[in-house]
């Protein structure tokens, strides 16, 4: 009887790698950022289903998903506050698949610049004079947003009122005093928008 020659047979795991993108680079505060990517055999590109993927940024896990049958995978993340947001995603691996990470991808979150007009009328008359002081509030490109706004008389603030979707704002003071009041409106901003500098304006009673 002849023998076959021996060999040797050692099943070894194959490599992974993940790909990963977002739909945005930079932000806002509060902005939702789509990350999503693709699980796949580093040896034939073929996607992997069914596979537990993380999600870590700024080195935190922050979520999990499972990969759909054709290895791709996405997470939605809502950045809370300025600053920087290092993402990637990451898989352990199993009995048949060495884990691996996927490339950093860096999302930069910045507050919104805005911008605030003011108006009073009327601006003189006898005392008490009751006027309207209004204006409107956008951001920096021009588009009206609904923030709280602060009335300022002499630099006391004397009252507070949120804007009309449309950015509007509008209040009435009486002045009682026949002499010049300081007057103007300020936002003090938010988590997503930079507040804006002082608008201010003269105001005559006679």
């Amino acid at each position: 009887m002849v023998k076959s020659e021996t060999v040797l047979v050692s099943p070894s795991k194959v490599n992974t790698a993940l790909t990963i993108k977002v739909d945005k680079t930079e932000c806002a505060p509060t902005d939702w950022v789509k990350i999503s990517g693709k699980l796949k055999r580093q040896d034939t590109g073929e996607g992997l289903g069914g596979k537990t993927v993380s999600l870590w940024v700024n080195g935190i896990q922050e979520a999990t998903t499972t990969t759909g049958s054709d290895g791709s995978y996405s997470f939605n993340y809502r950045i809370p506050e300025e600053g920087r947001y290092d993402f990637y995603t990451h898989f352990d691996g199993d009995d048949k698949f060495w884990g691996c990470d996927s490339p950093l991808v860096t999302v930069t979150a910045a507050r919104i610049p805005t911008k605030i007009t003011i108006s009073v009328s009327p601006r003189t008359g006898p005392p008490p004079l009751e006027a309207t002081i209004s204006g409107k509030i956008t951001d920096i490109d021009g588009n009206p947003i609904a923030v709280k706004i602060e009335l300022y008389i002499d630099g006391s603030k004397v009252d507070e009122k949120f804007s009309n979707p449309d950015g509007t704002y509008s209040f009435k003071y009486t002045f009682t005093e026949p002499r010049v009041y300081e007057v103007y409106t300020m936002f003090p901003g938010n988590v997503k928008y930079e507040g804006c500098e002082r608008s201010m304006m003269e105001e005559e009673a006679w």
